[in-house]
C-alpha cells in the first residue's frame, strides 16, 4: 500500500469530517477521532503492510471497519449530489452512494501519479507524448 495512496484518502477524510459523523453521541473532537484513526491505520500498517500491499482488499476492509463508522457518507453524497439529490430515485441515491463508495476506495482502480492534480506547467506550452517516447511541441505562430 502506498503513503501517496493513504495521503490522497485525506481530503476525503477531511470532507467526510466536515460532513458530520455518523455517531452524534461522539465526545472526541473532529482532531481525536481523525488522529485515533490514523494510529489505528498507521498500527495495522506496520503490523502487516506488505500483506495489505499484496492484496489490497485487506486494507480496504480495514478502512471500512475502522473508518466508515465516524463518516456520514450519505451526508457527504447529499452535499456532492446538491439538488440533484432532491430529483433522483432511491435506486439512483444508492447507486450514488456506491459509486461514492467505491471511488473513495479505490479512485476507480487507482491513479498512477504521485498527485491529485498532474499539470503541464505554467508556460502553456503543448505538446504531444507518444507511446514510444518521442515528444512533439506545437510551433507557436
Amino acid at each position: 500500500m502506498s503513503w501517496q495512496r493513504l495521503r490522497r484518502a485525506g481530503p476525503v477524510l477531511c470532507m467526510a469530517l466536515l460532513c458530520g459523523t455518523a455517531n452524534a453521541a461522539d465526545t472526541q473532537s473532529p482532531r481525536q477521532v481523525v488522529e485515533s484513526m490514523q494510529q489505528v491505520v498507521l498500527d495495522a500498517l506496520a503490523d502487516s503492510g506488505a500483506a495489505m500491499k499484496a492484496d489490497p482488499e485487506r486494507f480496504y476492509t480495514l478502512v471500512r471497519r475502522e473508518l466508515r463508522p465516524h463518516f456520514d457518507l450519505e451526508r457527504a453524497g447529499r452535499a456532492i449530489l446538491g439538488a440533484s439529490w432532491k430529483t433522483a430515485s432511491e435506486a439512483d441515491r444508492q447507486a450514488f452512494q456506491q459509486a461514492f463508495e467505491d471511488y473513495r476506495r479505490t479512485q476507480f482502480g487507482g491513479w498512477p501519479w504521485d498527485r491529485d492534480d498532474p499539470v503541464h506547467g505554467l508556460d502553456g506550452a503543448r505538446f504531444a507524448r507518444h507511446a514510444d517516447g518521442r515528444v512533439e511541441s506545437a510551433v507557436r505562430a
